[in-house]
């Protein structure tokens, strides 16, 4: 994948991201999750990732940090508490830590108990596999980020969107004793919903990744025949017809492309 089409999906997920923290009001609260559902917090995980990252943070960050933590903790109510974690998670992915945004992401979702608040902590701590970040971090990363969208997933069985991220996270940092399985996996969800774009487009980044442009192609063209509009499917195909030689074709989805 290119500059502009990791550009395109960083951009996006900063995006969501940005919009979830920052918000001041908390979500309606549903039903709470059963104990069995909600993740045990691994202590010393987030207390090695918080020493590694404080070696390369000036003083001002880590004291806005620790006054969050301090307010949190003197906080009775659930909902400063909510709006001190979303405040941590903004600012940790801000500095360039996801692993540890999504930690903090993760404690909104325990509080909140919503499909919403587990899928924005899986998309964070997902955000960390894409990144040059060590096998250990990634590790962390990927284990709770399949949980947070198995528990998601709880809330609402049909939202396919949480199984596409699951399948992500294996192609992302692929599992030892199966490392195809996130490829099988959007393959399946492929099948038994041949008309998402989104799988259709995830199928065909992979392609290009793997330097299958044909497949790519097929791919792509494929969503586009579903959704003439979609951005991602025009940019995608964009550098697609650029790398089998059409030039003309490339031009023309180049400049449909929102950049």
């Amino acid at each position: 994948m290119n500059q502009k089409q990791w550009l395109l999906v960083a951009c996006s997920v900063i995006l969501v991201l940005a919009l979830y923290f920052g918000a001041q009001t908390k979500p309606g609260k549903i039903e709470s999750l059963e104990k069995s559902r909600v993740q045990t917090i691994e202590a010393t995980g987030i207390e090695n990732l918080l020493k590694e990252a404080q070696k390369s943070l000036k003083k001002a960050d880590l004291d806005y940090a620790q006054s969050i933590l301090q307010m949190i903790e003197k906080s009775a109510e659930d909902t400063a508490k909510v709006s001190g974690y979303k405040e941590l998670a903004s600012r940790w992915f801000q500095l360039g830590f996801p692993a540890i945004s999504g930690y903090y992401a993760e404690q909104v979702a325990v509080i909140d108990s919503t499909e919403e608040a587990w899928a924005i902590a899986g998309t964070t701590y997902a955000f960390t596999l894409k990144g040059e970040f060590s096998e250990n971090v990634k590790q962390f990363a990927y284990r709770r980020a399949m949980t947070a969208f198995e528990n998601a997933l709880s809330f609402n069985p049909q939202n396919i969107n949480h199984k596409i991220n699951m399948a992500l996270c294996q192609t992302d940092f692929p599992p030892k004793e199966n490392p195809m399985q996130g490829i099988l996996s959007l393959r399946k969800l492929n099948e038994e919903n041949p008309n998402n774009t989104s799988i259709l487009n995830q199928l065909g980044m992979l392609a290009i990744k793997t330097n299958q442009m044909d497949r790519a192609k097929e791919r792509l063209e494929q969503s586009l025949a579903i959704d003439p509009n979609n951005n991602t499917t025009i940019c995608l195909l964009a550098d697609v017809y650029a790398s089998v030689g059409d030039a003309a074709k490339a031009e023309t989805f180049n400049q449909k492309c929102s950049k």
